[in-house]
Order: structure tokens, then C-alpha cells, then sequence
């Protein structure tokens, strides 16, 4: 199936399909769910515990050194939509020329965890470097939906490329980096390509 048409298709479901945290076929049986997976198959494939029975330590490590580079370097939050969740958080360097290359972190958490601040701890080895670090915010199930989620961060990168000269970062130069099944979210996103004026009239 085509990205384009998962995404038709994923937002034409019921929102319950979507929403629920329960598989939709599961199948003590083992009957195939998908191609050759049984839905247990499918259900560990996207367990980041099934496979890294030390996630929850590590997550911890994340997060503890997350608050001390927000204590040591407070990032300026912006907002990029109407929505309370629709804030980012940026990473300047210090004293840095104009026009720097951004980096757009978005954070994975299975679609149901996570937050911009689950990434902080990214940010040092970027701004270091000359490097605008980025880390957006967007909801996750259940209160959104898996194309709510790619609209979020499709809005979330426009914001940042029309407003990059203000966040001292160069427009041409912005990358997006992810986590784990957050690259579906980035991945999925229709965004202008072409000349700058062109994609300003795209936006």
C-alpha cells in the first residue's frame, strides 16, 4: 500500500480502530494478521520492551539527563499551532553567526508516550556543533489519531522553515530526525519541495 493511501485509508477508519490500545484482529490461533505475522507476531514487533528488557533504566537515564541540559541551557518555547500541545522547544548556540543548519528532533513513543522534553538530552551534542536543535510537541494517542499526529508535525516543520531566520537558522538547511516508530510521522508529511518562492506559496 502507498504511503498516500494508508493515510486515506487510516482516516476514513472509526476512530475506536484507531484509538483502541487492544489489536484489532487478535487471534489465539495464531492465524496470520498481517502477510506472515500472527498479530502476537505484529503486537512485539512494536514493543520497544520485548526487545530492550531494560528500556525502563534507560528511559530514566534519558530523562534525568534531559532536566539538567534544560536547567544548564533553557530552550525558548514557541508555538507553532492553536493547540496547547503544539509548542516547540529551540536550542540556540551561543553567540553563533546567523543562518545555522537546524536539526527538527521529533520524538517517538510508540504514538502514546513521549514529549519534546523526552529529547532534551539530544540537544548539547547539536548546539555544540553549530547546529539549531528543534524538538516539537504533538499529541498522541488517544487523543489524536495516527494522521492527527502527521498533520501536527507536518504544521510543526512549516513553522520552523518560515520562521528560521528569527530562530537564527537557514531555511535550505533544516533536517528532521527522529526516534524509533516516530519515524512514520515525518515520513508521511506532504511538504513543499521546489524553489523558495514556490514553497512559500505551497505553505
Amino acid at each position: 500500500m502507498q504511503r498516500r493511501d494508508f493515510m486515506r485509508y487510516a482516516s476514513s477508519l472509526p476512530a475506536g480502530l484507531l484509538l483502541s490500545s487492544r489489536p484489532v484482529s487478535a487471534d489465539a490461533s495464531g492465524k496470520k494478521a498481517y502477510l506472515h505475522y500472527s498479530q502476537q507476531e505484529l503486537d512485539d514487533a512494536y514493543s520497544d520492551a520485548k526487545w530492550a528488557p531494560n528500556m525502563r533504566e534507560l528511559l530514566g537515564g534519558q530523562a534525568a539527563a534531559g532536566t539538567r541540559v534544560r536547567a544548564a541551557f533553557p530552550p525558548r518555547t514557541a508555538s507553532y499551532g492553536t493547540q496547547l500541545s503544539e509548542r516547540l522547544d529551540v536550542f540556540s548556540p551561543a553567540g553563533a553567526a546567523p543562518a545555522l543548519p537546524a536539526m527538527i528532533f521529533i520524538h517517538g513513543g510508540n504514538w502514546r508516550v513521549g514529549t519534546k522534553e523526552s529529547v532534551s538530552y539530544l540537544a548539547p551534542r547539536f548546539v555544540k556543533n553549530d547546529v539549531v536543535f528543534i524538538a516539537p510537541e504533538y499529541d498522541t494517542i488517544p487523543a489524536t489519531t495516527l494522521p492527527g499526529m502527521v498533520e501536527q508535525c507536518r504544521r510543526a516543520i512549516l513553522w520552523v522553515w518560515r520562521h528560521a531566520r528569527e530562530l537564527g537558522a537557514d531555511p535550505d538547511r533544516i533536517h528532521v530526525g527522529v526516534i524509533r516508530l516516530a519515524g512514520t510521522l515525518p515520513s508521511s508529511c506532504s511538504l513543499p519541495t521546489g524553489p523558495a518562492s514556490a514553497r512559500q506559496q505551497a505553505c
